[in-house]
This record gives structure tokens, C-alpha cells and sequence, in this order.
């Protein structure tokens, strides 16, 4: 007879931090009763989010079940030593990525690729500078980055599978709307620094079409993957539109890229630099003594820190919120169309005991705080 160990979370509901939640408890016993360290290497209980590490999963359960073998009678399994295979039959650099899901390494790949395009993160050296520097990202995105995508691959003849199928994941023309007004905003902030919280707090909710496009990145990139791999016409178009605009695109200079792949990779990257350049202005606001321009842009800093761990949030969690968009259809009265909707996210209990007013006994719940919102998942 198996033992359910204490602690374990019954109802994940596909939220990635509960099912590891799990996975821990496993590992710990597994090392405490077993005597077997680092059962899944080192990847811990991050061991089932990348395909490419499964054969460690195997080789780590053929060991248990050696161990096993004698208490409970059963022959344990010896593991064939290979790798897991790709997905996929050729080797391009995309699927090198995305068939290991989002590693360590695929972040660094397209970090460096985003700061090859508009630089590193640097130290200001004045209030000025750190207010310039925040202007100059935001004007060199649109312009190398959004309205590259727009004008050099959305807007020209296309496949009707890419128009429908592929460009829609980006929302392009909401992100081009969404920087178009912080450039607006940030003209007139040059007049008064003072503003920087007012203007990210008037915009903190336009920032959560980055949920949408970050969710669906991987999908996306996948589905480009497949259709440049198997589809020579396609392969072929996408390479012409590149060269094209390599040679006529209004906005060039020598840092930009013209890569589709990688131009749509720089979005999720850009709104992870907010805090940062927010944070350089509340500093030289400290360091010069203006106490109002440092309090708003205090403010500032913390709300864009807010909204990209709801970003990163909503996208480790994507697979839920599906969940729950089909399950939306059977709940009455919902106030939002997506769950996004809700706002931003302050913060989430977990196992909470709560009792239906039509039902006798307490029930574990997830309470989900947003902004506006409590939102309860059985």
C-alpha cells in the first residue's frame, strides 16, 4: 500500500508552481527515506519543463525503483542510456531553443540579441541622462523593433495562414498604439519629471497586452519553425522580406536587425527594462534632492516591477488560464472577457479553507487578489 505524503497540493490545476510545489516534496522524501541525492540532476524540480530533459526523469525513477526492489518485491527497470530526441526532423537554431522550453540559456541567447540591438543596461550619470535614456529605448523599440515587424513583414503581401494564423499572436498594432502614447507622454514629461508616476500609472493596464503576446511566444516561434522547416515558399518569402528590408527601411542604422524570428523575440525582453530604467531616475532624483520627481518615480518603478511579474506570472500559467477561459463559458455573471482583464495581480493565497454558502463543509480554495477583483478557484 502507497503512502500520500503530507503536504501534497491534490487540486494544481496546471499552475506550474504548485505542480513543482509537489515535486519537491518528492525529491525530499525520495533523498531523506532513499538515500538518493539529486534524484532528477540538477534541474531539481524544474525537471518537467524542459521535453529534452525527460530521459533524466527516467533515469532518475530507474533508481528509485532499484531501491524499491527488494522492500516491495518488484523488479526495478533499468533505463536505455540515450538523450531525449527532438521533436523536430532538422537542425535550425529555433528548435534547437524550443524544443528545451524557456532555459536559462534561451533567455541569455535573447537578452544579448535585445542588448545587441539598443544596448546594455547602463548607469546614468544625471537625472537627465536616466529621463533621456528611458525616451531613447522607447522611441528605438518602436521604430527598430514594432514598426520594423509592421511595415516590413505585416503590411506586405503575405500567406493568408501567416496574416490569420501567425502576425494576430503579436499585437502589433496595440503595442505600436501603446508606445506611440508613453512617446507622447514623455515629450511632455520633459517639462516636468514630476509626471513619470501619473504617466505609468494612467498606462499600467495598456501594459498587460504584453500577458497575451509573452503567453503565446513559445507557440508562436514554433509555428514559424514548422512552417519555414516544412514549407520552402514560405521559407523563401520570409528570407526576401528580410533582405528587403535590410536594404530599405527607413529607421536602419547599424544596430538593426531585420530577423523575423529574433525582431518578435526583443518584445517580451523590452517591457523587462522598465524597472531598471525607472529605478536610475528615482536614484539621481535621490542623489539631486528632489524629493517629488524621486517619490513619483517610486512609484513609477514599482508599478512597471508589478506588472512584469504579472507578465511572467500569466505566462508560466497560461495552460490555467486556458483552463479557466473554457470553464468561463459555465460560470455566470463573469465581469471580464479574459482573465487578464482582472488587472494586475498583487498576490495569491494558497489552500485557503472557505465554505460555499449553499454547501455545509469547508472546501480548499486559491484566492487570486487583483487590483479591482478577488477571484476563488476551487
Amino acid at each position: 500500500m502507497g503512502t500520500v505524503l503530507e503536504g501534497i497540493t491534490y487540486r494544481t490545476n496546471n499552475v506550474s508552481t504548485l505542480e513543482e510545489k509537489n515535486i519537491i516534496l518528492f525529491i525530499t522524501y525520495v533523498e531523506k527515506e532513499l538515500k538518493i541525492k539529486d534524484v532528477f540532476d540538477k534541474q531539481k524540480e524544474k525537471i518537467f519543463r524542459k521535453y529534452i530533459d525527460f530521459h533524466l526523469v527516467l533515469d532518475g525513477l530507474s533508481k528509485v525503483s532499484k531501491k524499491l526492489e527488494t522492500k516491495l518485491g518488484v523488479k526495478g527497470f533499468e533505463r536505455k542510456k540515450a538523450e531525449t530526441e527532438s521533436v523536430y526532423d532538422h537542425n535550425s537554431d529555433i528548435n534547437k531553443i524550443y524544443d528545451q522550453g524557456k532555459s536559462v540559456e534561451e533567455n541569455e541567447h535573447y537578452e544579448k540579441i535585445y542588448s545587441n540591438a539598443f544596448g546594455e543596461p547602463t548607469e546614468a550619470t544625471s537625472l537627465n541622462h536616466a529621463v533621456e535614456e528611458l525616451i531613447k529605448i522607447n522611441d528605438s523599440f518602436l521604430n527598430r523593433c514594432l514598426k520594423n515587424i509592421q511595415e516590413n513583414f505585416i503590411n506586405k503581401n503575405s500567406t493568408e495562414l501567416f496574416e490569420k494564423h501567425f502576425f494576430p499572436f503579436f499585437k502589433i498594432d496595440k503595442l505600436i498604439r501603446l508606445h506611440e502614447n508613453l512617446k507622447r507622454e514623455f515629450e511632455m514629461m520633459q517639462q516636468s519629471y514630476v509626471t513619470v508616476g501619473q504617466i505609468f500609472e494612467k498606462m499600467r493596464n495598456e501594459f498587460l497586452v504584453y500577458c497575451l503576446v509573452s503567453s503565446r511566444m513559445n507557440t508562436a516561434i514554433e509555428f514559424l519553425a514548422d512552417q519555414t522547416a516544412g514549407n520552402p515558399e514560405i521559407r523563401e518569402q520570409i528570407k526576401r522580406l528580410q533582405k528587403e528590408a535590410a536594404k530599405t527601411y527607413k529607421y536602419k542604422d547599424n544596430r538593426t536587425i531585420f530577423d523575423l524570428k529574433d525582431l518578435l523575440q526583443m518584445i517580451p525582453q523590452h517591457v523587462m527594462r522598465y524597472p531598471i530604467l525607472l529605478g536610475e531616475i528615482q536614484k539621481h532624483a535621490n542623489i539631486t534632492k528632489k524629493r517629488d520627481i524621486e517619490n513619483e518615480a517610486r512609484k513609477a518603478h514599482d508599478i512597471m516591477k508589478n506588472v512584469v511579474q504579472h507578465i511572467d506570472r500569466y505566462t508560466n500559467d497560461y495552460e490555467y488560464i486556458e483552463t479557466m477561459r473554457a470553464l468561463k463559458e459555465e460560470i455566470q455573471d463573469v465581469p471580464v472577457q479574459n482573465l487578464h482583464d482582472f488587472g494586475v495581480l498583487s498576490f495569491e493565497i494558497t489552500n485557503i479553507d472557505m465554505k460555499k454558502a449553499s454547501e455545509k463543509s469547508f472546501s480548499q480554495f486559491q484566492l487570486l487578489i487583483f487590483e479591482n477583483y478577488i477571484v476563488a478557484l476551487e
